[in-house]
């Protein structure tokens, strides 16, 4: 983006050179370069500085996701393919369509892991399942120097780029790698602890007036298996609580 801007003010300043004589050019080329420099600060951010505005002010927003994990050995990796909303804070729901079905949903209180295929359900304290995840960068609070090391790298094509390291050594994750264009993260690296690498793009970026309360709401399919950390033996067919 801060190449976008800098091309196209080299070339205002080069149109104004053309223009001597010509008043009302002038003007015109005045009045575009003040546009120009009155575009949205994210034109200047960092990486760093737009994941931080990101999570302090996007309250809510909806999207699709492409997903490939690596294969080892040269091998094809893994695609699936989904959609996501999110509602801070606590609140997200993350859908896998393609090409096996598989819903994570996190209420604000519990995180749910419904697998249709196993039909089985995992249940999870929200705090403990969050930590130093993908899902705590892109869904979780404010406080992400707290859980991450964050550094720019350098842009490519245009997407502003960031490393987060966690800083516990708990995590499931040695390194994440995000990248912005405009206000919207639109590419994630993911780096577990075995080395095993998932790339992630995010798009189809839709604002808080798209998501609705009842994309959180998690409901035990009647029949299913269920895993429940947080109150052991509870089944199916009810609202979680």
């Amino acid at each position: 983006m801060r190449d976008l801007f800098l091309k196209t003010l080299t070339r205002v300043v080069a149109a104004s050179k053309m223009s001597k004589g010509f008043p009302d050019a002038k003007r015109w080329l005045v009045f575009a370069l003040l546009c120009l420099l009155s575009l949205n600060s994210t034109v200047w951010a960092s990486a760093t500085e737009q994941l931080r505005q990101f999570s302090q002010t996007t309250a809510a927003a909806r999207g699709e996701f492409s997903q490939t994990v690596a294969g080892r050995n040269g091998q094809a990796g893994r695609k699936s393919d989904g959609e996501f909303a999110f509602q801070r804070p606590g609140r997200f729901n993350w859908q896998i369509r393609k090409p096996f079905e598989q819903r994570i949903v996190a209420d604000g209180n519990k995180l749910f892991i419904y697998d249709t295929d196993l039909a089985q359900v995992s249940v999870r304290p929200l705090g403990d399942a969050l930590g130093a995840t993908p899902a705590a960068l892109l869904f979780g609070p404010q406080n992400l120097d707290s859980l991450f090391e964050l550094r720019d790298e350098a842009a490519v094509q245009g997407v502003e780029w960031l490393s987060a390291i966690p800083r516990s050594r708990d995590s499931q994750f040695t390194r994440i790698r995000i990248g912005f264009s405009g206000k919207w993260p639109v590419q994630m690296e993911l780096t577990d602890a075995m080395g095993q690498q998932t790339l992630l793009t995010l798009k189809n970026w839709k604002g808080a007036e798209s998501v609705g309360a009842d994309q959180f709401q998690f409901v035990i399919p009647p029949g299913a298996d269920v895993i429940d950390a947080t109150q052991q033996g509870k089944r199916g067919g009810k609202p979680a609580q």
